[in-house]
């Protein structure tokens, strides 16, 4: 693989990344691609902030519950996302 990527082959990384540890290379070649390209830059920001606020709500759901069983997501909590999401993505 080249260092720089293409978009395609950029994004094809990031999602790669969300399931498992990129190569150095890939890494190093992402990175690169992500500051020299303000669209893909913008779409791994937008990626990131979507894996950041699931896991915060995951964390806060098990932080309000003591059992395992699983519950639906309280309708305030899908709001502050939803609002989260769509404020992300006007931006």
């Amino acid at each position: 693989m080249k260092l720089m990527p293409t978009c395609n082959e950029a994004v094809e990384m990031m999602s790669k990344s969300m399931d498992m540890e990129l190569t150095t290379v890939e890494r190093v070649g992402l990175k690169l691609h992500a500051f020299l390209c303000i669209h893909c830059k913008k779409y791994w920001d937008q990626i990131l902030m979507v894996r950041d606020a699931v896991r915060q709500a995951v964390e806060k759901q098990e932080s309000e519950e003591s059992t395992c069983s699983l519950k639906p997501l309280p309708e305030q909590r899908k709001a502050e996302l939803k609002a989260l999401i769509n404020n992300s993505l006007s931006t």
